[in-house]
């Protein structure tokens, strides 16, 4: 963690908005993983808009993992069928391996 941010009624006065219209920039920086909340404690500050930025993935990054896991879905699913069958032969004659 880094350095808290100033309260909600501080950054309200300093910048002349409303207490509601604070929260609702806080919970963007929060949606956004630049900011988080410790009870108790206050928010604080935990990355800044570069570090979030590196760690983003791209959409086409997104859609090449969908389809590896797609296709490792569908190799498992092949195995679980080809169990299957060996069990229900095993079932239909007992005694033979």
């Amino acid at each position: 963690m880094r350095e808290a941010i100033p309260s909600t009624a501080r950054l309200a006065e300093a910048h002349g908005v409303s207490i509601t219209v604070v929260r609702a920039a806080v919970a963007q920086l929060r949606a956004d993983g630049l900011v988080q909340g410790q009870p108790g404690k206050g928010v604080f500050v935990c990355a800044t808009p570069d570090e979030v930025a590196k760690r983003a993935v791209s959409v086409g990054e997104l859609a090449e993992r969908v389809e590896e896991l797609g296709a490792e879905v569908a190799r498992l699913r092949e195995q679980v069928h080809a169990i299957e069958a060996r069990l229900a032969e095993a079932v239909e004659r007992p005694g033979r391996d």
